[in-house]
């Protein structure tokens, strides 16, 4: 197979994601916010509805480590033994919903990080039936050692604030982000209009928008949701949940309770 065709096939698979999920999602989603802290990593964030979930990893001593910072990796517990078990005990009381991405945030700590976190999330959700999974791989990433794994349901988070500025999206993109602080700059820059429009080319092209670190206010959700923002960033489940029962798509009715 060529390297010409092989790059095709993978912006075909690409392009056949994201319009699964642009159909799968006519209102506001929410994304869970480092899930890992819970008490019940997981769980929690099916049980209030949502289908992104964010796990910050590193590489260190042969594991696959969840932490928000490089200090006492050692002690921390590695990929599998967050989700692993936990997705197969969701798979066994039904409460998979039919789309669930992880978002591997990569850090640091070994140069191939992101083949051992891919090797680590495949293996957590393989033989899994009845939920289409997706891998969005944000930070340090590397797209060779992603392209290992053929077309395998990865896409990548780009930014956010350099298609606001008029840039292109990347190949192979399955979301937009950018913090809270440069959004408004945006904004303060461009114009409201302006940035509404750029969304809404985002979302034509079934590309989720996410703003993060903006907290777990509603005005801000609010705010940001009528920009045309598709991706509610919440530590706060319940509250979330409670937001998003003001868009019809996302009523409690059409929300998943276990």
């Amino acid at each position: 197979m060529s390297a010409t065709f092989r790059k095709f096939c993978s912006m075909l698979a690409t392009g056949i994601f994201a319009c699964i999920y642009a159909c799968a999602q006519s209102g506001p989603v929410l994304h869970a916010h480092n899930d890992y802290t819970r008490k019940q990593p997981l769980f929690s964030a099916l049980e209030a509805g949502i289908q992104s979930i964010e796990i910050d990893v590193y590489y260190h001593k042969k594991r696959v480590v969840v932490s928000h910072i490089p200090l006492f990796l050692g002690a921390k517990k590695d990929l599998p033994a967050l989700y692993g078990t936990a997705l197969r005990q969701a798979e066994a009381l039904g409460m998979l919903p039919p789309q669930l991405t992880f978002m591997l945030d990569i850090k640091s700590g070994h140069d191939s990080t992101t083949f051992y976190a891919l090797q680590s999330i495949f293996r957590c959700t393989g033989g899994i039936r009845g939920t289409q999974f997706r891998v969005l791989l944000t930070g340090g990433y590397k797209r060779r050692q992603a392209a290992l794994f053929g077309n395998a349901g990865i896409v990548f988070d780009a930014s956010l604030a350099a298609f606001l500025a008029g840039g292109d999206i990347p190949p192979q993109s399955g979301r937009l982000s950018c913090s809270y602080s440069s959004f408004r700059k945006a904004v303060k820059e461009l114009g409201s209009q302006a940035v509404k429009e750029r969304l809404a080319l985002a979302s034509e092209q079934g590309i989720q928008t996410r703003v993060w670190g903006a907290g777990n206010r509603t005005a801000v959700w609010t705010y940001l949701c009528n920009m045309g923002i598709s991706i509610v960033n919440c530590d706060k489940y319940d509250k979330a949940r409670h937001f998003l029962s003001q868009y019809p798509s996302n009523s409690p009715a059409n929300i998943p309770s276990h």
